[in-house]
């Protein structure tokens, strides 16, 4: 457990970063949101979380933090046993308030009865102010500490480093929001927030995607800028690439490496229905996959997994989307901050423009892990179309 464990998590703030979630995440925020940790491993009957308190997964949450207080409290693989080791820098300008910052619950292969929580499953916001976690985690010196934020994911046999997409999904949600926030294709098919497009969309960032990345949109949204482009918040080159306004004569911009640099072009388009409509922009990011010296960051999910040589990096190259409604970062009234009817506004721009889709059936995906649908481009569609960034449905169900 403790290779696996540091693999994905580093012990100390010293570089170079070497766990896979503090790399990626680092890596997102050009350093500037650094996470470290130390863990314990549980392992307890279903009876116990059976009659632990709360429903679903808090039975989890709680019968395996009671299950820690009854062996005498946390004890730790790195002997980082103290609150001062968690009640720390979870926030900007964080005042230490006697709580745990963030837990992650990992549950190994988790059974299909256990409370409906399965392989694959994951939730965000864990942690008593959301009223999911009611027990205390007792600490050496007897003294009990509420989880003030945390996820739970049901996680495998092999290492987690190889299949992030659960952990930075879930922990996206406490950077950026609820369900009603997800962008870059985090939603699923039984979401009931408004959605902003007509059908799934997919593309990439901190929330889904094929491509493990994050996006101009969410570094703009948490303040993760480059130390090259601090003098604006959307730079490009260290110049100003917010386009608001019509120009005159010839503007030139440099893209370099989004990724390493974080340089980005936002386009603001000019027309609306009226003045209650939300605002639309484009963005516009050079993506150098496989050239920007990041090993496991803006690649392909599962393209650096041991052995696996059937799936590619990906492709560099400008990369664009549009972005509706949901560029009010700060305000008195969280529902302009955190609306409820635009859920994954963001829609990848595809170069072969949007199609209709034929279903053309299933087949075993290189990986061996379960089967692929496979569609075929048919007639032009641009309003309602899907292409290779989008998700498609298939429309073949029996009732």
């Amino acid at each position: 457990m403790t290779s696996y464990f540091n693999d994905v998590f580093d012990l100390n703030d010293s570089k170079p970063r070497s766990g896979y979630f503090t790399r990626f995440m680092s890596d997102c925020s050009f350093d500037s949101l650094v996470l470290i940790s130390d863990f314990t491993s549980v392992e307890i009957n279903a009876s116990r979380i059976n009659s632990a308190s709360g429903g679903g997964f808090q039975k989890i949450a709680n019968a395996s933090i009671k299950y820690i207080n009854d062996k005498g409290g946390l004890r730790t693989k790195n002997d980082h046993n103290s609150i001062l080791d968690y009640d720390k820098l979870s926030g900007v300008n964080k005042t230490p308030n006697n709580m745990i910052d963030y837990i992650v619950f990992a549950v190994r292969n988790p059974s299909k009865g256990l409370h409906g929580f399965t392989y694959g499953t994951g939730y965000g916001g864990v942690g008593e102010p959301m009223g999911n976690v009611s027990e205390k985690l007792s600490f050496a010196n007897g003294e009990k500490y509420s989880v003030e934020n945390g996820m739970m994911i049901g996680v495998g046999h092999y290492n987690l480093k190889h299949e992030p997409a659960i952990l930075v999904h879930e922990f996206a949600h406490g950077l950026l929001g609820s369900n009603a926030f997800h962008t870059s294709g985090g939603n699923h098919y039984g979401t009931y927030f408004i959605k902003t497009f007509i059908g799934h969309q997919g593309g990439y960032g901190l929330f889904g995607g094929g491509l493990r990345s994050t996006n101009g949109y969410e570094r703009w949204r948490l303040g993760w800028q480059s130390p090259t482009n601090l003098a604006y918040k959307i730079a490009a080159n260290g110049v100003n690439a917010e386009i608001n306004q019509k120009y005159t004569g010839t503007q030139t911009y440099y893209l370099r490496d989004f990724i390493t640099y974080g340089d980005v072009i936002r386009i603001k388009l000019p027309y609306k229905d009226n003045t209650v409509s939300s605002d639309q922009y484009i963005w516009l990011e050079n993506h150098q996959i496989g050239q920007n010296q990041k090993t496991d960051v803006d690649v392909f999910q599962y393209s650096t997994f041991p052995g696996l040589t059937c799936i590619p990096k990906g492709s560099p190259g400008i990369y664009s989307y549009i972005q509706v409604g949901k560029d009010v970062i700060e305000n008195s009234d969280p529902n302009l901050v955190y609306p409820s009817n635009e859920t994954d506004n963001l829609r990848m721009i595809n170069a072969e423009g949007n199609y209709n889709m034929s279903y053309w059936g299933t087949y075993n995906d290189c990986a061996g892990w379960g089967y692929r649908k496979t569609f075929e481009y048919q007639t032009a569609n641009a309003l309602s179309g899907s292409n290779d960034q989008t998700e498609v449905m298939n429309p073949k169900f029996k009732c």
